[in-house]
């Protein structure tokens, strides 16, 4: 039936690659849009967001996170890109909000948030729990806080 519509695993892998971007794109962008918070805070309330998807989606992790290590050879190239993409958007996000904090260099600051996004959306599938994302939820308050981005979070 799946192959009626798609011609190949690859074709069917990427569509569900880009409904899961623009779902959770979509998703982030309403979260950021209610928020009235400052960037520091908006930054953190990213990991609030993240533990709240995973405890209403399973606790599966993060479909790119899972499906990337399937998709070496160039057989699988544009499911790959869909997950590159889908990162880079975090990456620029994050980015974004760390420019407006006024952190001295808001590229690594996001970096270092990503890490955390990414470590516990992979902890919370080995776990079966979200915890693991309320864990680096206080390890980027560190972070932010060792930025000089300390009581801004309110």
């Amino acid at each position: 039936m799946l192959y009626s519509h798609f011609r190949s695993k690859e074709e069917l892998v990427t569509a569900a690659l880009e409904r899961q971007h623009t779902l959770r794109r979509s998703h982030v962008e309403a979260h950021l849009t209610a928020s009235q918070k400052s960037p520091a805070a908006q930054l953190i309330g990213l990991f609030d967001w993240l533990d709240r998807w995973h405890r209403a989606n399973g606790c599966r992790g993060c479909a790119f996170l899972n499906a990337a290590p399937e998709l070496v050879g160039p057989q699988k190239a544009t499911a790959r890109d869909v997950v590159r993409r889908h990162k880079h958007w975090w990456q620029q996000l994050l980015t974004s909000l760390a420019q407006e904090t006024g952190a001295e260099d808001p590229g690594q600051l996001a970096e270092e948030l990503l890490l955390l996004l990414d470590g516990a959306s992979f902890r919370v599938l080995v776990e079966g729990s979200s915890e693991p994302v309320r864990v680096a939820r206080r390890i980027a308050e560190k972070v932010l806080a060792r930025a000089g981005l300390h009581g801004q979070g309110e």
